[in-house]
């Protein structure tokens, strides 16, 4: 039996200090999350799979140190398949939330009175940009479609991992899901890769974007890159069963170190990149991002602003009219 290696190696006592580490790392983004709901100056409701992800990271490690402590616990069918799909899409989900925040760059850029909300990590540009209506419409369309192609990663991912269990007892079952954690990852890597040559493209061709932050995000990106490759390199290893500890099965110290460093590591610098400054100044978001899909949709609260002044129009109407009638 050939059974695909668990990314990082089944929990063992070595693990427990560097699960603990991380959990702790990871629970002091806490008050930075907290911020975005209750100072309003941060508030901004994007950036959701980070902030799972921040949240779900310290429960993961904790699991983790709890198998390390627990020799009983490092077999569990149950946890090995939460951790391995939660590693697996975790920094996928993060990646993907790099999206909303260059659209809004690209819609502020565009021109116009459109812009979601200044920023004070730059100065004004003069003269101001051109309006370029066409523009803020073919991102906002594209962006609406690149999110569903992310679900490519997402799906084999959730599909493959989620038959760990019985890969552990089936050769064709285990072969299966090394294919689909290899297509996930793969994908993964190509729409960050692209993303990144996306930001890039727009970097030299708008002039008035916020080069700054477009920096920022390539950074973010560049951690979930190391990641995905880290994972394409250590994926291709399988062990006869769970306990092994010879070659390929990740348990040496070398091999320990370098997943908390190629993988953990990285991927709580990229959340950290993205929860700690204040996303909404940093990318002029606003509290909602750019939700609308053309310029001129209303929210909700303006449509019904607009509605209730409509009323209270024709209630006037009607009154003006009865009290000349009466006249």
């Amino acid at each position: 039996l050939r059974i695909p290696t668990p990314v990082g190696g089944i929990p063992m006592h070595i693990d427990a200090a560097p699960s603990i580490v991380f959990a702790v790392l990871y629970g002091l983004l806490f008050p930075f999350i907290i911020s975005r709901f209750f100072i309003p100056g941060r508030r901004s409701m994007l950036l959701i799979n980070v902030i799972l992800c921040t949240v779900e990271r310290v429960v993961v490690y904790s699991l983790r140190a709890t198998q390390a402590l627990n020799p009983g616990r490092r077999t569990s069918s149950g946890l090995l398949i939460y951790l391995q799909l939660s590693f697996a899409q975790g920094f996928v989900q993060i990646a993907q939330d790099t999206i909303p925040l260059l659209r809004c760059l690209i819609v502020n850029a565009s021109g116009g009175p459109h812009h979601l909300e200044p920023s004070r990590y730059r100065k004004q540009l003069d003269p101001a940009p051109e309006d370029l209506p066409s523009a803020r419409k073919r991102v906002r369309i594209f962006t609406n479609i690149f999110n569903l192609v992310w679900l490519a990663s997402t799906i084999p991912g959730v599909a493959g991992f989620t038959k760990y269990g019985k890969a552990l007892h089936d050769q064709m079952v285990g072969d299966k899901l090394q294919e689909l954690r290899y297509v996930s990852t793969g994908v993964a890597l190509g729409l960050m890769l692209f993303t990144a040559a996306w930001i890039s493209t727009v970097m030299v061709r708008m002039r008035s974007i916020d080069k700054g932050a477009c920096r920022w995000l390539l950074l973010m990106l560049a951690c979930m890159v190391v990641v995905c490759i880290y994972r394409l390199v250590v994926m291709q290893y399988h062990i006869p069963e769970l306990l092994y500890t010879g070659a390929g099965s990740q348990q040496s110290a070398g091999a320990k170190a370098a997943f908390y460093l190629l993988h953990c590591l990285p991927e709580w610098i990229g959340s950290a990149l993205l929860v700690v400054p204040n996303t909404r100044q940093r990318f002029q978001t606003g509290p909602w991002g750019d939700w609308r899909n053309f310029d001129g949709q209303k929210g909700c609260a303006e449509a019904r602003k607009e509605a209730t002044e409509k009323k209270r129009q024709k209630r006037e109407e009607r009154e003006a009219k009865n009290n000349a009638a009466r006249v």
